[in-house]
């Protein structure tokens, strides 16, 4: 079975390369003078590239590469006013191109449909439907798209990324974000992948991702079976 996210890299030949290219086009003169000003530039130049590479190539293994995922996962939202945190199970499928399907299974039973156009609907048990339209919800329907669909350039747009301890930290950098979200932690093992969004009221929402399948396409019979909902819900998302 195809894992959702793969492995660390292991260091870009670029990135030696490049110190050696500029070792030999602006070699230390006999004097001990240093390097000119022209080998400089080239220098500074070809190792930010290759630094920037090596990041961009770090953060496209911990993204999804497959535009249908089915899986199960755990939620576990911490308040703090609250000792315990609040655990919810359920199932999920996504597709690239048209969104996600989130089915909360335990301790309710409803289901979100977060669309790739903007639109979200809240279905109940029993098939009732009701849009969701209030910014926070919009703004986080985005980002759990983009981070499912692996839009790298959304995420670099978006989000300071640092690698620490394994994993990696996006950063938001626009005020707006900032208002509900202050950094997203992506971290993985052999069984699940683990995301942790600790938000700007204290609140620390973490979701371990497992049993992922890679689907070739996602119609509507997928859909249903993958997340187990009535017919609408899918409808909804396809």
């Amino acid at each position: 079975m195809p894992n959702l996210f793969s492995n660390f890299i292991k260091p870009q030949n670029s990135l030696y390369n490049s110190f050696y290219l500029c070792n030999s086009l602006c070699p230390l003169p006999p004097s001990g003078g240093g390097l000119g000003r022209g080998g400089r530039f080239l220098c500074a130049l070809m190792l930010t590239f290759s630094s920037n590479l090596l990041a961009q190539n770090q953060l496209k293994n911990f993204l999804p590469e497959s535009c249908y995922q089915t899986g199960e996962f755990k939620q576990e939202k911490t308040l703090p006013s609250i000792e315990q945190p609040l655990v919810a199970q359920g199932r999920f499928a996504f597709s690239c191109d048209k969104g996600l399907v989130w089915r909360t299974q335990t301790p309710l039973d409803e289901t979100t449909v977060y669309r790739m156009d903007g639109k979200i609907w809240l279905i109940s048990e029993d098939a009732q439907a009701q849009e969701l339209k209030s910014k926070v919800h919009r703004q986080m329907g985005k980002l759990l798209n983009q981070l499912m669909g692996g839009n790298q350039r959304f995420l670099e747009k978006m989000f300071s990324i640092r690698f620490a301890d394994g994993g990696v930290e996006l950063i938001p950098k626009q005020s707006r974000m900032k208002k509900f979200l202050q950094v997203i932690d992506i971290a993985k093992n052999e069984q699940e992948v683990v995301i942790t969004m600790r938000q700007a009221d204290q609140q620390t929402m973490t979701i371990s991702v497992s049993n992922i399948q890679n689907p070739a396409s996602l119609d509507e019979q997928v859909c249903r079976e993958a997340t187990q909902t009535p017919a609408l819900v899918c409808q909804k998302l396809l």
